[in-house]
């Protein structure tokens, strides 16, 4: 959306089934603190899978039981009739109203269509059974849907941790869990060759050691990083707004520790691993981070319409302005950064 939504217009456009998917994230983003409003995006039969991804992620179980009942219904459906045509949840998108919010009744929301995503809201049909045995297999259908309902939403809930918020954006690298820098060594010792009362002789290579330099490794695996994100960087986040999360510089204290190499690939390894679209940049490669080359600058890789969407991303991941702030990745536009105060 081009312009910012007041609260009344945002529950009128998740009440509509034809707003565009761009136009529900850009709500989901501006309005975190309302779980009604995103759970009415969590049924709207336009929220697309990536969307659907990221409002899981946001840990709420309302919203995921409501997700995890439209997927398994829209499989069971695509599976059994080879319609696709998924029934909402809800006769509204809303679950279930805001207490502080008077959502109304906007004149085109839906009451009592039922909505497939993939086909338009004008060509959808009014299902009504035909008899009796329609009936009868309609009741017993639902009956198995509710028990997978029931059965995938347990597994869900017990399995996965909500610890990725990451927006529904296509990622700008390729996913990939890392592991922390560790020292490594070899060594072999051979057992002597001749042994009198005297004196026992031992082979000249009885023993070696080969050791790894870890700190130069480390150095190798971020310079080697900056190279493969720097491309990602151009054309997917150039002049675009998405958050820091991390500048190092080796030797810097930082929290009464002087950081080294090791210290900043740990770091970026494991924020990439709870991020997964996170990306490394050089300190000097634009100028909206004003910094020089030897400092290694940790960026989301989420896209946001502007600084207050990514403030707003910042605080629904509990982090706080010195570990999460809004940048914009530029060398051209002039105001390129923005803090929660």
């Amino acid at each position: 959306m081009a312009d910012e939504l007041t609260i009344e217009q945002a529950m009128e456009a998740v009440n509509n089934p034809k707003t565009r998917g761009a136009t529900l994230y850009a709500i989901a983003a501006q309005y975190p603190q309302y779980p009604q409003l995103l759970e009415g995006i969590a049924n709207h039969p336009r929220a697309y899978p990536q969307l659907l991804d990221w409002l899981w992620n946001m840990g709420d179980p309302d919203i995921q039981t409501i997700i995890a009942a439209r997927r398994a219904e829209e499989s069971s459906e695509d599976s059994t009739s080879g319609t696709g045509q998924a029934v909402p949840t809800t006769s509204m998108y809303f679950a279930t109203a805001p207490a502080d919010i008077n959502l109304g009744t906007p004149s085109d929301a839906p009451q009592t269509a039922a909505y497939n995503p993939s086909v338009p809201y004008d060509d959808q049909p009014n299902k009504t059974p035909r008899n009796n045995h329609s009936l009868v297999v309609a009741l017993i259908a639902g009956a198995i849907v509710l028990v997978l309902i029931a059965v995938i939403t347990t597994w869900l809930l017990t399995s996965h941790n909500a610890t990725v918020n990451t927006p529904p954006v296509t990622s700008i690298v390729t996913t990939t869990f890392y592991q922390p820098i560790t020292t490594t060594s070899s060594t072999s010792q051979s057992e002597p060759v001749n042994t009198t009362t005297d004196s026992v002789t031992s082979s000249d290579d009885s023993s070696s050691t080969n050791a790894v330099d870890p700190e130069a490794e480390a150095k190798s695996l971020l310079d080697n990083q900056l190279a493969q994100d720097a491309s990602s960087v151009a054309i997917n986040l150039q002049d675009r707004w998405t958050t820091q999360l991390s500048a190092k510089k080796y030797g810097v204290p930082w929290e009464g520790h002087d950081w080294t190499y090791q210290d900043i690939w740990n770091e970026f390894t494991a924020l990439r691993n709870q991020y997964p679209s996170a990306v490394l940049v050089q300190g000097s490669q634009y100028s909206s981070f004003g910094l020089g080359p030897e400092w290694y600058i940790t960026a989301s890789g989420v896209i946001f319409p502007d600084a207050d969407a990514a403030l707003s991303w910042c605080t629904s991941q509990g982090l706080t302005d010195g570990y999460c702030f809004a940048v914009r990745i530029t060398n051209t536009h002039g105001s390129n950064t923005k803090h929660n105060r």
